[in-house]
């Protein structure tokens, strides 16, 4: 008899199941539903308390979409989801060539920056994506009217193993989130904790979903806790640190791992949620 795959929480657009869940487990692969929720999560908690900053953080799902559509066409796929006056704009990249399919081998974050005119990718696996974020950040340039544009491929903390691409995504952007209260740039952000807290980010969205699952007001406190925990170990390691410099590079061999999982049955209509103000 096949095993139901029991609902664990509905937040907003995103449903997580056990399936899901188990992705978070030790020496797992992140899939685009984990990956999405986490970046959903970080838009309503984070990214809207910026005062005078629009962030957006763009789902896997539909960032595929983009990255598989010509720029003419993204109107119509993405709504208002994006605008020309959008400050940073996040993107979860993977590496599947396919328009409707998250089945990748890596994940790897791109940011857009209105003020540096300029695409920022952030990868832990040797620029393993380079090639892929340079195609897109074309097409965004494109579709944004920005012209003489730039991408820029950021030294960044690497990942020891196949398997924590998804974990550095995420880590890289609270990080960065962070970081954009008092530097309103990407350019120069200092990531040197990013190794250390990406070795409890598993355990920390567990905790997430669990107080989410229990009381979503106790989840709000519970971010606003982490948020400040995150920022006094942001400005003590920036007391001892070097600040990371981006330069640009050249694609390596990306290593190899496990494609995400397929989880994309869902309605575009999904890709163009947005949080409550």
């Amino acid at each position: 008899m096949q095993q139901i795959d029991e609902t664990i929480l509905s937040y907003y657009d995103v449903l997580i199941r056990r399936s899901d869940l188990e992705t978070l487990d030790d020496r797992s692969w992140l899939n685009d539903t984990i990956i999405g929720f986490y970046f959903d999560y970080l838009e309503r908690t984070r990214a809207t308390k910026l005062s005078s900053t629009k962030v957006v953080l763009v789902s896997p799902e539909l960032t595929q979409l983009m990255k598989m559509t010509e720029p003419e066409d993204y109107i119509s796929i993405i709504g208002d989801r994006i605008k020309r006056d959008t400050d940073f704009i996040f993107f979860p990249l993977n590496n599947s060539e396919e328009r409707m399919d998250m089945g990748g081998s890596h994940w790897s974050l791109l940011i857009y920056s209105k003020t540096e005119f300029a695409c920022f990718h952030f990868d832990s696996s040797c620029n393993a994506n380079a090639e892929i974020a340079a195609k897109f950040s074309m097409k965004i340039f494109a579709f944004l009217g920005v012209a003489r544009a730039y991408v820029r491929s950021v030294h960044c903390p690497q990942q020891v193993n196949s398997y924590d691409c998804g974990i550095y995504v995420l880590t890289f952007a609270e990080i960065i989130l962070s970081n954009l209260k008092t530097v309103k740039k990407i350019e120069g952000c200092n990531l040197d904790a990013a190794e250390r807290r990406a070795s409890t980010k598993r355990r920390d969205i567990r905790e997430l979903i669990r107080i989410l699952r229990s009381s979503p007001a106790q989840a709000v406190a519970s971010s606003m806790t982490i948020a400040a925990a995150a920022a006094t170990a942001a400005v003590a390691g920036a007391a001892a640190a070097v600040t990371t410099a981006a330069t640009q590079t050249s694609p390596t061999s990306p290593q190899a791992e496990p494609p995400s999982r397929n989880y994309l049955g869902i309605l575009v209509a999904n890709f163009l949620r947005r949080p409550s103000k």
